[in-house]
């Protein structure tokens, strides 16, 4: 993929995750496993495009978020403070994060 290539990929990637994200907050019961782990897909993808590539200015603020969230959901706590936080949008940023 070249650039440009990638750029849309992520731009893509992340209204698409943006718009779930919306969903999940609108919705009148916590993220379930699914919506979790769709979320760590567009978080690990949106990573390693624009990470990966040496091209971090193509991750937005929310995207930003969503990625310190999802590299930390091993942690039970963490996890359960995640969920907490999809209740809003936009994503909050974690405490630890920068």
């Amino acid at each position: 993929m070249n650039k440009e290539q990638i750029k849309a990929e992520v731009k893509t990637l992340s209204e698409k995750a943006e718009l779930l994200l919306k969903a999940i907050a609108t919705q009148n019961y916590n993220a379930d496993e699914i919506q979790l782990n769709d979320l760590e897909w567009y978080a690990e993808s949106i990573s390693k495009l624009a990470y990966g590539t040496n091209q971090p200015e193509l991750v937005n603020t929310q995207m930003h978020n969503l990625i310190s969230w999802c590299d930390h959901l091993r942690h039970k706590n963490i996890k359960s403070q995640f969920i907490t936080c999809l209740s809003t949008f936009p994503l909050k940023a974690p405490e630890w994060s920068s």
